[in-house]
């Protein structure tokens, strides 16, 4: 419910809200809904917008002839957040994309193992390793993918995938700024800011939420 999932099939990566391309040729984009139509438009990139359906896959060509930033927003009604489903491209230099999309495509350990891997990772930083220890004790992986933790989840799922929540510039597909001040507030109550989200409020002590937030603010 009002938000974008970002799937690069040949890369196998998966984010959440901003689309990176490649500035200076063409990108098609296929896309298609899991809950109602929504419609899928960058003003600044494509001459007209496209419908996301249930069930079917539609597609729309986009270019950035420079790199930069340019929003994108769902134009068609689709429920009580409809104003608040936006989306950042982010359009990189050809160099740039390609370490972006090698990183990530690296991060896909699989959640058997990756779980020792990310607690090694994280040895030198206590607090950060108590807030992975937060997120799977308290179901968050239910959710929500962190590649090496917790599974990829299906199309559809409730929750983006986090595992570059770090890098993106806003919560709540462009809701509010992805700070730590609000990701702690978005945590303990997002219908503060976007009511009707699926994600429920949260009811974890202070040093609980601190940890939690130390550790997400790693993921990167």
């Amino acid at each position: 419910m009002f938000w974008w999932e970002i799937r690069y099939p040949e890369q196998e990566i998966t984010t959440a809200n901003e689309i990176r391309i490649p500035a200076g040729r063409p990108v098609r984009v296929e896309v298609t809904s899991a809950d109602v139509i929504h419609s899928f438009w960058v003003p600044q990139l494509s001459p007209g917008k496209i419908d996301m359906i249930p069930g079917r896959t539609n597609f729309i060509w986009m270019q950035a002839d420079e790199p930069g930033l340019y929003r994108g927003q769902c134009t068609e009604f689709c429920g009580v957040q409809h104003a608040l489903m936006s989306l950042l491209v982010v359009a990189l230099t050809e160099e740039e994309f390609a370490a972006w999309a090698a990183r990530r495509s690296s991060n896909g350990t699989a959640p058997e193992t990756g779980s020792d891997v990310a607690t090694r990772s994280l040895a030198d930083d206590p607090v950060a390793l108590e807030g992975l220890n937060v997120f799977v004790r308290e179901g968050c992986g239910a959710c929500h993918a962190i590649a090496g933790v917790s599974r990829p989840r299906a199309a559809g799922s409730p929750g983006p995938d986090l595992t570059d929540l770090a890098q993106r510039r806003t919560l709540g597909a462009l809701t509010v700024t992805n700070d730590r001040e609000h990701l702690t507030a978005w945590i303990r109550d997002p219908h503060q800011f976007k009511p009707g989200v699926r994600m429920p409020s949260h009811r974890m002590d202070d040093r609980e939420l601190h940890a939690l937030v130390t550790y997400l603010e790693t993921l990167r």
